[in-house]
Protein backbone atom coordinates (compact mmCIF):
# COMPACT_ATOMS: atom_id res chain seq x y z
CA UNK A 1 0.00 0.00 0.00
CA UNK A 2 1.00 3.58 -0.68
CA UNK A 3 -0.57 6.77 0.53
CA UNK A 4 -1.30 9.24 -2.23
CA UNK A 5 -0.80 12.85 -1.17
CA UNK A 6 -2.68 15.39 -3.25
CA UNK A 7 -0.42 17.70 -5.23
CA UNK A 8 -2.21 20.73 -3.75
CA UNK A 9 -1.32 19.70 -0.18
CA UNK A 10 1.11 22.42 0.93
CA UNK A 11 2.40 20.88 4.17
CA UNK A 12 2.11 17.12 3.68
CA UNK A 13 2.26 14.80 6.63
CA UNK A 14 5.10 12.30 6.96
CA UNK A 15 4.20 8.63 6.96
CA UNK A 16 5.89 5.37 7.93
CA UNK A 17 4.60 3.76 4.71
CA UNK A 18 5.48 4.64 1.11
CA UNK A 19 3.85 7.74 -0.37
CA UNK A 20 3.50 9.35 -3.74
CA UNK A 21 2.18 12.68 -4.95
CA UNK A 22 -0.86 12.62 -7.17
CA UNK A 23 -3.92 14.58 -8.14
CA UNK A 24 -6.98 13.61 -6.10
CA UNK A 25 -10.50 14.57 -7.15
CA UNK A 26 -11.37 15.26 -3.51
CA UNK A 27 -9.43 15.28 -0.25
CA UNK A 28 -5.75 15.37 0.60
CA UNK A 29 -4.87 11.71 1.33
CA UNK A 30 -5.97 8.45 -0.28
CA UNK A 31 -4.69 4.86 -0.21
CA UNK A 32 -3.39 3.06 -3.28
CA UNK A 33 -3.51 -0.72 -2.96
CA UNK A 34 -1.05 -3.24 -4.36
CA UNK A 35 -3.24 -3.95 -7.41
CA UNK A 36 -3.25 -0.23 -8.31
CA UNK A 37 -6.80 0.49 -7.18
CA UNK A 38 -7.48 3.35 -4.79
CA UNK A 39 -9.56 3.46 -1.64
CA UNK A 40 -13.00 4.99 -1.63
CA UNK A 41 -12.06 6.72 1.64
CA UNK A 42 -10.15 9.99 1.60
CA UNK A 43 -8.99 12.39 4.28
CA UNK A 44 -9.36 16.15 4.12
CA UNK A 45 -6.71 17.56 6.49
CA UNK A 46 -7.40 20.84 8.24
CA UNK A 47 -5.40 23.12 10.49
CA UNK A 48 -7.74 24.86 12.92
CA UNK A 49 -7.51 28.20 11.10
CA UNK A 50 -8.18 26.40 7.82
CA UNK A 51 -11.14 24.56 9.36
CA UNK A 52 -12.72 27.83 10.43
CA UNK A 53 -12.16 29.31 6.98
CA UNK A 54 -13.53 26.25 5.19
CA UNK A 55 -16.69 26.22 7.31
CA UNK A 56 -17.15 29.98 6.93
CA UNK A 57 -16.13 31.86 3.78
CA UNK A 58 -15.05 28.64 2.02
CA UNK A 59 -18.21 26.68 2.76
CA UNK A 60 -19.72 26.90 -0.74
CA UNK A 61 -16.53 25.43 -2.24
CA UNK A 62 -16.49 22.73 0.43
CA UNK A 63 -20.11 21.80 -0.30
CA UNK A 64 -19.11 21.33 -3.96
CA UNK A 65 -16.35 18.98 -2.79
CA UNK A 66 -18.87 17.07 -0.68
CA UNK A 67 -21.18 16.74 -3.69
CA UNK A 68 -18.32 15.52 -5.86
CA UNK A 69 -17.32 12.93 -3.25
CA UNK A 70 -20.91 11.64 -3.09
CA UNK A 71 -21.16 11.46 -6.90
CA UNK A 72 -17.96 9.41 -7.03
CA UNK A 73 -18.90 7.13 -4.11
CA UNK A 74 -16.08 8.45 -1.94
CA UNK A 75 -16.28 8.63 1.84
CA UNK A 76 -14.79 11.93 2.93
CA UNK A 77 -13.29 12.22 6.42
CA UNK A 78 -12.14 15.48 7.95
CA UNK A 79 -9.04 15.16 10.10
CA UNK A 80 -8.27 18.21 12.23
CA UNK A 81 -4.85 19.10 13.56
CA UNK A 82 -6.19 20.02 16.96
CA UNK A 83 -8.33 18.62 19.73
CA UNK A 84 -12.06 19.18 20.12
CA UNK A 85 -11.23 21.44 23.06
CA UNK A 86 -8.84 23.48 20.90
CA UNK A 87 -11.48 23.92 18.18
CA UNK A 88 -14.01 25.00 20.83
CA UNK A 89 -11.48 27.58 22.08
CA UNK A 90 -11.86 29.47 18.82
CA UNK A 91 -9.68 31.00 16.17
CA UNK A 92 -8.07 34.45 16.23
CA UNK A 93 -8.87 35.12 12.58
CA UNK A 94 -12.57 34.30 12.73
CA UNK A 95 -15.63 35.99 14.14
CA UNK A 96 -17.28 32.60 14.59
CA UNK A 97 -17.21 30.91 17.95
CA UNK A 98 -16.02 27.37 18.50
CA UNK A 99 -19.37 25.89 19.41
CA UNK A 100 -20.84 26.99 16.06
CA UNK A 101 -17.97 25.25 14.22
CA UNK A 102 -18.45 22.05 16.24
CA UNK A 103 -22.20 22.19 15.63
CA UNK A 104 -21.53 22.54 11.90
CA UNK A 105 -19.12 19.57 11.94
CA UNK A 106 -21.74 17.39 13.61
CA UNK A 107 -24.37 18.61 11.16
CA UNK A 108 -22.05 17.48 8.34
CA UNK A 109 -21.92 14.08 10.06
CA UNK A 110 -25.69 13.77 10.32
CA UNK A 111 -26.51 15.24 6.91
CA UNK A 112 -23.69 13.83 4.75
CA UNK A 113 -22.01 11.09 6.82
CA UNK A 114 -18.75 13.05 7.04
CA UNK A 115 -16.85 12.03 10.15
CA UNK A 116 -14.46 14.41 11.88
CA UNK A 117 -11.34 13.12 13.59
CA UNK A 118 -9.55 15.38 16.07
CA UNK A 119 -5.79 14.88 16.48
CA UNK A 120 -3.38 16.40 18.98
CA UNK A 121 -0.53 16.78 16.48
CA UNK A 122 0.72 15.89 13.01
CA UNK A 123 2.27 12.61 14.14
CA UNK A 124 -1.05 11.44 15.56
CA UNK A 125 -2.79 12.46 12.32
CA UNK A 126 -0.29 10.46 10.30
CA UNK A 127 -0.73 7.39 12.49
CA UNK A 128 -4.52 7.57 12.34
CA UNK A 129 -4.53 7.87 8.54
CA UNK A 130 -1.96 5.08 8.14
CA UNK A 131 -3.78 2.62 10.40
CA UNK A 132 -7.16 3.26 8.82
CA UNK A 133 -5.73 2.75 5.33
CA UNK A 134 -3.91 -0.43 6.41
CA UNK A 135 -7.20 -1.76 7.81
CA UNK A 136 -8.97 -0.90 4.56
CA UNK A 137 -6.25 -2.70 2.61
CA UNK A 138 -6.67 -5.86 4.72
CA UNK A 139 -10.44 -5.80 4.22
CA UNK A 140 -10.02 -5.12 0.50
CA UNK A 141 -7.60 -8.00 0.05
CA UNK A 142 -9.78 -10.34 2.14
CA UNK A 143 -12.73 -9.41 -0.09
CA UNK A 144 -10.74 -10.19 -3.21
CA UNK A 145 -9.63 -13.56 -1.81
CA UNK A 146 -13.17 -14.41 -0.73
CA UNK A 147 -14.55 -13.36 -4.12
CA UNK A 148 -12.03 -15.44 -6.08
CA UNK A 149 -12.48 -18.47 -3.80
CA UNK A 150 -16.23 -18.48 -4.34
CA UNK A 151 -15.89 -18.77 -8.13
Amino acid sequence: MKIIIDTREKKPLEFSVPTERGSLAVGDYCAKFSDGSTSKVVFERKFINDLYGTLSSGYDRFKREISKSKEEGITLLIIVEGSLRRVLHGCNHSKRNGISIIYQLFTLRVRYGIETVFSNNREEMSQYITHLFLSLEREYEDGIRTDTQSR
